[in-house]
């Protein structure tokens, strides 16, 4: 296998492995994981620019995380060069630089570009993200107080829970939505009872007598019951997550699948591969990413996601292997 990788490539490892593993059922971790990692320095080494830009990034975070000298190398010369997805994959993995060069790119960032940052400094999970996120709750640009007020639950920046209360108790609809996902995140029920709401909203009931498209409803049911699901299992959300799973819309499906996972993997695997086969590329690359990261424990899934033709699905395979065999 070793030979095959570094005639043919790590795909010729994996085509190695495969014709040696025939009808075995036991597979060999180290081996996987061998061709895993060729895998994500092949993506790894791509341009930055082309089409296997993310699969990139998500190969440099997976190998920096195990201590790879070749990806921390590029990501720290990345950084340096000003270069933002190696700038949030190095403030992911709690470089305090890079989360401090996010919070100045913030700071100097035009209105539309300042829900990107959010975002970014929101999956540091870093308390030095907290402080200049927090002063935009007071942002001219509702968009950009919902993506603040979104942010703020996932760093659990629990000083921020009387203003998003505030915010759940105001008129816009995003903003509620909002600052209820982030207090739920947070433990805090200050939110709850508007979730609760939306797991039953009927938008037919709101006009009476209106034509309603099938599933017109559904994705805001699905958002509720996943703003409510960090509080732990309940009937509520989860009774509405197995409804959906059945929902016209993939997007919702995609959501139904992710939650259930816990409860029902086999189910959640089973929606997730359908979706894996959807005609649009962005459904199909979320499905890669949850059934890779969430539901997909199995060397079999694993090794055939890992033939994606796509390298972002490639990666995504690759660094949960990875994970798995750490």
């Amino acid at each position: 296998m070793e030979a095959a990788i570094t005639r043919g490539g790590a795909m010729s490892g994996l085509t190695t492995y495969e014709s040696w593993l025939g009808t075995r059922r036991l597979e060999d971790p180290y081996v996987v994981r061998r061709i895993a990692i060729a895998v994500l320095r092949e993506a790894m080494n791509a341009s930055p620019g082309g089409p296997s830009g993310r699969g990139r990034l998500v190969a440099l975070k997976a190998l920096a995380a195990e201590g790879d000298a070749q990806a921390l190398l590029k990501l720290a010369e990345a950084r340096a060069r000003n270069q933002v997805g190696e700038t949030k994959v190095m403030a992911e993995l709690g470089d305090a630089k890079a989360v401090q060069d996010l919070v100045r790119r913030l700071e100097l960032a035009r209105p539309e570009q300042k829900g990107a940052y959010i975002d970014a400094l929101a999956g540091t999970k870093n308390p030095l993200a907290v402080p200049p996120i927090l002063k935009l709750l007071d942002d001219p640009d509702p968009l950009v107080v919902a993506a603040a007020a979104d942010a703020l639950g996932k760093l659990d920046a629990r000083q921020s829970i009387p203003r998003l209360r505030a915010l759940v108790e105001g008129q816009n609809g995003l903003q509620r939505w909002a600052a209820a996902r982030s207090l739920s995140l947070m433990g805090d029920g200050g939110g709850v009872s508007f979730l609760r709401q939306m797991l039953v909203y009927n938008p037919a009931a709101e006009v009476q007598g209106a034509i309603v498209e099938p599933g017109a409803g559904d994705m805001l049911q699905i958002q509720a019951a996943e703003a409510l699901a960090p509080l732990g299992p309940n009937p509520d959300w989860m009774n509405t997550a197995q409804r959906l799973v059945g929902s016209p819309k993939p997007e919702v499906r995609l959501i139904a699948a992710k939650l259930i996972a816990p409860h029902d993997q086999p189910l959640a695997k089973d929606v997730l591969e359908a979706l894996l086969l959807d005609s649009n590329a962005g459904i199909r690359e979320t499905a890669t990413d949850t059934l890779a990261s969430r539901v997909a424990g199995d060397f079999v899934t694993l090794r055939r996601l890992v033939r994606s033709p796509d390298a972002y699905s490639q990666a995504l395979a690759a660094a949960r292997i990875v994970e798995l065999t750490r």
